[in-house]
């Protein structure tokens, strides 16, 4: 959290920013556990998109080199898996510093196409000992076309401030917090496989309170959870029989929701959890 905030106070909002380094995977799908992107993408700054020597100016993507020359990356090697999910003991690797640690380099003149709309822009150009070289550009087409100089260089990504850092932000919306009821649940502590099973809860007062979710899934964190939603009145829940295993013991929570646009969840997290011996 220390280096996010470091960045924003350094450069604070910005249009685009690239970091750049060695080829990152793409996750097949956002759900999947072993291949997401805080596992697949642990050396990428937060709010950065990733380049990599070979990243070529695309439509689709809307950045990349616009020529060719000689450039290598420097790449970082991914967080171990084992710490980013936060099972393994005594973690010594996680990430950090992850926008300056690596870089490309090169030699000659080349050029980074950014596609943007016309105006003016302020180019951070950052390199691996945390300086950065500020340029001025405008462009009046499509394209926003970063030079890169003669000779050799190395650089760790860009940060590119034009018209969209300068709109002003809308407005912070927070929730109405309302005070939350009364909520009794007694635990099943027991289930018998391919049996449905019938949970019940309480809440007093009801006023405030305007749907009833169930989330719940098997202690498989490959699994995904499924929900179960009633109204404010309706406060019994089945969970399906081919829902439960023998394999695997299940967890489950509610989440109660309310006119204010926000809610509580039981168990309550800030106060502890339901466990079975």
């Amino acid at each position: 959290m220390s280096e996010r905030a470091e960045i924003l106070d350094k450069f604070g909002r910005f249009d685009f920013g690239f970091d750049f380094g060695g080829p990152v995977k793409t996750p097949e799908s956002p759900a999947s556990y072993g291949e997401n992107d805080s596992v697949l993408r642990n050396t990428v700054a937060p709010r950065f998109q990733p380049v990599d020597a070979e990243t070529l100016y695309s439509d689709a993507h809307g950045y990349g080199w616009a020529s060719a020359g000689e450039r290598t990356s420097e790449a970082i090697p991914l967080a171990p898996y084992l710490e980013v999910r936060a099972v393994k003991m005594s973690p010594v690797n996680l990430p950090h510093d992850v926008l300056y640690r690596d870089f490309i380099r090169g030699k000659g003149t080349q050029i980074f196409r950014v596609k943007a709309t016309p105006g003016e822009y302020k180019v951070h150009i950052l390199h691996p000992d945390r300086s950065d070289t500020i340029t001025d550009w405008r462009t009046d087409g499509e394209f926003l076309d970063i030079r890169f100089p003669e000779g050799e260089w190395s650089v760790s990504g860009l940060v590119i401030q034009g018209p969209r850092s300068k709109v002003p932000l809308d407005p912070q919306v927070f929730p109405k917090l309302l005070p939350r009821p009364a909520i009794t649940h007694h635990p099943t502590m027991s289930a018998i496989e391919g049996e449905p099973i019938a949970l019940k809860i309480r809440i007093a007062p009801q006023t405030n309170v305007t749907r009833i979710r169930l989330h719940y899934r098997p202690l498989n964190q490959k699994a995904q959870f499924k929900t179960i939603e009633n109204t404010a009145g309706q406060q019994s829940f089945t969970i399906p029989g081919e829902d439960i295993s023998a394999n695997w013991d299940l967890m489950y929570y509610f989440e109660i929701l309310n006119q204010g646009g926000s809610g509580w969840f039981h168990p309550n997290p800030q106060a502890g959890t339901v466990m079975r011996e």
